[in-house]
């Protein structure tokens, strides 16, 4: 098996950038998106279909970017790629939320690893509702990080304890009981958690780029892809696009995996990769933005979601994989039936939608409570 990755959202890193802000607009989500080849005869067949596609839109000098696709100009264009170049067997999406990874560090900080492992609904219930609190909160943690001494630690865990939390009960917020109760009983020479690879520290050829998601987002989408396919390492060839300034720590960290390096405008099959992880991060963020103001039942809102809905029926929830809050990895199951073209339009409310939302919520705590978090 042969698998093909690119990915959308690497610009804006994971720690604070020279403004303050942990990411730029419409940067919060990072897509890793994977082709998937099961053999050298469907690779040729992924080839061929992927080059007809671009030579029907005259796409025959340059590289198609999957930025194109999104232009209001190529609509057309954008619907028969997720009609026609979209589907359950080729494709793989990791989507991760930089604020989530953040709120995870910053779990499992506070509650330790034994606490995802006892009680993971619990856990990921609480990192999801941290998830939500102001960008401050999480800038704090990065400058602490950084910081790396037992002054800085105490500091934050000073912050997590005064901090004006807008999304939980102020007399059962486990942070601020947690914080407390770690000023009680502080450690002087225990450490912060510290990034996989920590800016400024010479883990990239680049020290104002420190995007550290990728790693995981690569680790997480072979395992599941192991999974899917009773695939074991050995099986599988990578080839990831060429990104200088992250390969020598791939190769260090990914030991014993088959990867290779490669140029998208070498490789059509890493463009074709391009194409979904951009189209689905831009698609999927714009659709999270307009239910977060409410807007979704506006008919001129309903372009993204639409899309969405259409993209979540070809590739199938089985084939992405949220790394996000709870409500994030709920949203485009929902919008998948909602905005359904076979949905009746007096269905479009809050009402109809917060039913079928709650009913796949249930469904997913239902998965987090069922999955094994004991690995290393």
């Amino acid at each position: 098996m042969k698998l093909y990755f690119d990915e959308s959202g690497q610009t804006g890193c994971v720690v604070p950038n020279k403004n303050g802000d942990l990411y730029r607009r419409n940067q919060r989500f990072f897509v890793l998106a994977g082709i998937v080849c099961q053999d050298e005869e469907d690779e040729q067949k992924l080839v061929d279909k992927y080059r007809t596609f671009l030579e029907k839109y005259g796409v025959d000098s340059v590289e198609l970017k999957g930025t194109e696709l999104l232009k209001p100009e190529n609509e057309k264009m954008l619907d028969d790629f997720i009609e026609n170049m979209l589907d359950d067997r080729h494709m793989y999406i990791c989507c991760y939320d930089k604020i989530f990874y953040l709120a995870s560090m910053i779990s499992t900080y506070m509650f330790d690893r034994q606490t995802m492992i006892d009680d993971p609904l619990l856990y990921f219930t609480q990192q999801s509702a941290l998830t939500r609190e102001n960008q401050r909160l999480f800038v704090e943690f990065c400058k602490a990080v950084e910081i790396g001494t037992s002054e800085a630690r105490r500091s934050f865990v000073q912050f997590m304890v005064a901090y004006p939390y807008e999304k939980f009960d102020a007399n059962n917020n486990l942070y601020r009981i947690a914080a407390n109760k770690m000023l009680d009983f502080f450690d002087e020479s225990e450490e912060m958690p510290e990034f996989p690879l920590p800016k400024g520290k010479g883990a990239y050829l680049n020290d104002n780029i420190t995007h550290l998601i990728n790693l995981n987002a690569l680790g997480e989408s072979l395992l599941a892809l192991r999974i899917i396919y009773g695939k074991k390492q050995d099986d599988m060839e990578i080839c990831h696009d060429h990104i200088i300034e992250f390969e020598n720590e791939f190769l260090d960290t990914m030991k014993g995996e088959h990867i290779r390096f490669a140029d998208s405008k070498s490789e059509i099959l890493i463009q074709y990769a391009d194409n979904v992880a951009s189209g689905f991060r831009r698609i999927y963020t714009e659709t999270t933005e307009v239910f977060g103001k409410g807007k979704q039942w506006e008919d001129n809102k309903q372009f993204y979601p639409r899309k969405l809905s259409r993209i979540m029926q070809k590739i199938t929830e089985r084939n992405i994989k949220f790394v996000t809050a709870i409500s994030d990895w709920v949203l485009p199951i929902a919008v998948a039936v909602q905005f359904d073209k076979k949905t009746p339009q007096a269905a479009y409310n809050d009402t109809d939608f917060m039913k079928l939302f709650l009913l796949i919520k249930d469904r997913v705590l239902e998965n987090i409570v069922s999955m094994d978090y004991d690995v290393d």
